[in-house]
């Protein structure tokens, strides 16, 4: 994986608004690549370490021929370096041939809807785009992040008030043959049938929903944005590209799921650890972070609470512009606020992160760990700066050691050698950060055990308390199967060590 200041982001957008079908046509899509466009430009400037490589394809630049041809722009990446894939337009579904029903049950693949696909052209399958990443990434050690906010983009590998992104499913027929670089396919026989399979690369995907759920576009303000992508630059204009995958979608679910129904935002990776990287795999440089004050099923809400450090009294704080605001009601996650009043409620108001104070976990470097990985672990502090810890080479004062020992990391108690969570093998600057990650998420748990609620008048008995326990680890749908634990005790999971990991 690539190294804290990558010399190159090499990012390729695509948006696709005009349709030539006029039912299919949309309005936000531009948009929603311009926003993204504006923040990689903002962020990645002559002055940063990271140069930015910058592609667009719009409307009908993008015919299925043009996206394939397109992917040459992640040619020149090398060693180090990120690459951004970003789609926005119609998702869809579309026949698979014979070869590829072991792969979808259904017999349909899942599609993007390029400018052509349906007059005379194809839809670009699920299994092309696949190749394409594994094309782009094979051999490189390079962070790749594909972004698409269409329907059916949970597993691709926007009603006029809420329009969704989808088109109706492809009505061509498609063999083998059709698709783009199948001779490179996995390939076997089953009882006497060719099944293909194709290859996987090594990326992280961020998808506008889940595949059975439309991703939605609606007015905002004086434009028409895809919820997904307007949350996304937002977030990440408010310094959350220094939040790691996992919690930048969960932020997202957050801020989507009052605005729109049924339209829940997927992290999918090929290496499962990679989701607990940072946006862009840190490429992006440092920023002051902020939070955001927006109008919310008929109020002003804060996005944050308690556990961002947003005193339990409230109190005043200002936004940008100057207008001073009251913080009336404190959550975990979100506050309540007064004084926005004539604010243009179809727009965002910053809050400097400055003015609150963040409850921070103290921890130390064990004295007798590792040199390599104790260096290694105090750099990634210097560049990540984490918000919710504070290191101390008081080794007596602090509440956790991190402990560099047999080329691992781990987090114990300052008397004990026992990991309180699954170490991180190997150093390297990315393991530091995952490592950093899961430490942070600690002192999150630290700080909600800290909370109360003075005005609850719920009692012990008004309540119970379920815990399951997933019998698939690593199945992420509702379906999977669960057996009931029993909370009171401490939970102990099993670790397998399968294939090499």
């Amino acid at each position: 994986m690539p190294n804290p200041t990558p010399s190159q982001l090499h990012a390729l957008l695509i948006a696709i608004n005009n349709y030539p079908i006029p039912r299919h046509r949309l309005n936000g899509c531009v948009a929603d690549r311009d926003a993204l466009k504006g923040y990689l430009e903002k962020r990645f400037t002559a002055d940063t370490p990271t140069k930015l490589r910058l592609k667009t394809l719009t409307d009908r630049e993008a015919t299925k021929k043009a996206v394939i041809e397109a992917f040459s722009h992640f040619d020149a990446a090398q060693d180090g370096d990120v690459c951004l894939l970003y789609f926005s337009g119609h998702g869809s579904q579309a026949p698979a041939p014979p070869e590829f029903w072991h792969l979808d049950p259904s017999r349909m693949n899942q599609s993007l809807v390029c400018f052509d696909s349906r007059v005379g052209g194809k839809d670009l399958m699920d299994k092309e785009m696949s190749y394409l990443l594994w094309k782009a990434t094979q051999g490189k050690n390079i962070h790749f992040i594909a972004v698409f906010d269409c329907c059916h983009s949970g597993t691709i590998t926007r009603e006029l008030t809420v329009t969704p992104r989808m088109a109706e499913a492809s009505p061509v027929p498609s063999k083998m043959e059709d698709y783009h670089g199948y001779k490179d396919y996995n390939q076997t026989v089953v009882n006497g049938q060719l099944q293909l399979s194709p290859p996987r690369g090594r990326y992280v995907q961020l998808a506008a929903a889940k595949d059975k759920e439309t991703a939605k576009e609606l007015k905002i303000g004086a434009q028409t944005r895809g919820i997904f992508t307007y949350n996304l630059v937002a977030l990440l204009e408010q310094a959350a590209d220094k939040m790691s995958y996992e919690d930048l979608v969960s932020s997202l679910r957050l801020r989507i799921e009052g605005k729109v129904r049924e339209q829940t935002p997927q992290l999918i990776s090929t290496e499962p650890t990679d989701q607990k990287l940072r946006f862009l795999g840190g490429a992006a440089p440092a920023q002051s972070p902020y939070f955001n004050v927006v109008f919310s099923q008929g109020r002003w809400v804060l996005d944050a609470g308690a556990l961002q450090g947003v005193p339990a009294n409230g109190g005043l704080v200002t936004v940008e512009g100057g207008t001073q605001i009251k913080i009336t009601q404190v959550d975990q996650n979100r506050s309540e606020v007064s004084g926005m009043e004539g604010k243009d409620a179809n727009k965002t108001y910053k809050v400097s992160s400055s003015q609150f104070v963040m409850p921070k976990l103290l921890v130390a470097l064990d004295p007798d760990g590792e040199k390599e990985g104790l260096s290694i672990m105090q750099q990634a502090f210097r560049s990540l700066a984490p918000p919710l810890l504070s290191l101390t080479t008081d080794v007596d004062a602090a509440t956790y050691w991190i402990r560099a020992t047999e080329k691992s990391y781990r987090l114990t108690l300052p008397c004990e050698e026992r990991p309180l969570f699954r170490r991180v093998e190997g150093y390297s600057a990315d393991n530091a950060d995952i490592f950093l990650g899961d430490l942070e998420k600690v002192a999150r748990w630290r700080n909600l055990l800290d909370l109360t609620n003075p005005r609850s008048t719920i009692s012990n008995d008004d309540f119970s308390i379920h815990l399951y326990r997933s019998q698939q680890p690593g199945y992420l749908e509702d379906d999977v199967k669960v057996e009931e634990a029993d909370w009171r005790n401490s939970p102990v999971f099993r670790y397998d060590f399968v294939k090499g990991k």
